[in-house]
This record gives structure tokens, sequence and C-alpha cells, in this order.
């Protein structure tokens, strides 16, 4: 709890600070007073036409002959490598599974299996 001394010492710096603007205030020279501007309703303007800009895809600066992309990382690793070493394991032919063709019987008999 602030006693009195503190209180005073406050007011009169208050005090201080009131009369240094003050006197500021009056040195300042008088400003002249500027016409009013129009209000922002009646001025008007139109926006400018939106153009769509067409976007573009970032060219690869740099792709080396001898480096694949891992799929799940994204890290450049050798062409002859079969693992990547995020733990991915490149496939070891080019076509990656090839589609199965099984006809109705086969099916039948799959089905059979698993029911």
């Amino acid at each position: 709890m602030p006693n009195k001394a503190f209180r005073k010492a406050q007011a009169a710096k208050a005090e201080k600070i009131l009369h240094v603007v003050q006197d500021a205030k009056s040195a300042a020279p008088a400003r002249a007073e500027k016409p009013p501007e129009a209000p922002m309703d009646e001025v008007k303007t139109t926006p400018p036409p939106v153009v769509a800009v067409p976007v573009k895809t970032a060219p690869r600066l740099y792709a080396a002959p001898d480096k694949k992309d891992c799929p799940n990382c994204t890290a450049s690793v050798a062409q002859n490598a079969a693992r990547c070493r995020c733990g991915y394991e490149f496939s070891s032919s080019e076509q990656h599974i090839p589609a199965l063709t099984m006809s109705e019987e086969e099916r039948a008999a799959f089905a059979k299996l698993f029911s």
C-alpha cells in the first residue's frame, strides 16, 4: 500500500509532465486549417478487372541421370539402390505389379478358399 510520501512524489512527477506537455503545445506554431475533404461515400471508383493468371509449375533445375527419387520421403538415391534410407524398398522390375487375369472358374475356387 503506497504511503503519503509516495503519493506526493507521484503527483509532483505528474504535474511536471503536464507542464512540459502544455509548454510544448503553446510553443508549437498554429497550423492552418485544411478544407474538409469529400466523404469517401461520395467518391465512387470501380475496382480493376480481375485477370486470371495461368499457374505454372516450377521446372526441376537439376535432375541427376544416375539418381531417382524415393516416393516415400522424396530423397534422391542411387539409380541401382534397392532400398532408401527411410526404409522404402524399390521394386526390382520396371513393372510394379502385373494385372491379375483370372477366369470365372479360378475366381470361384479362390472365393471358396476364403469363405
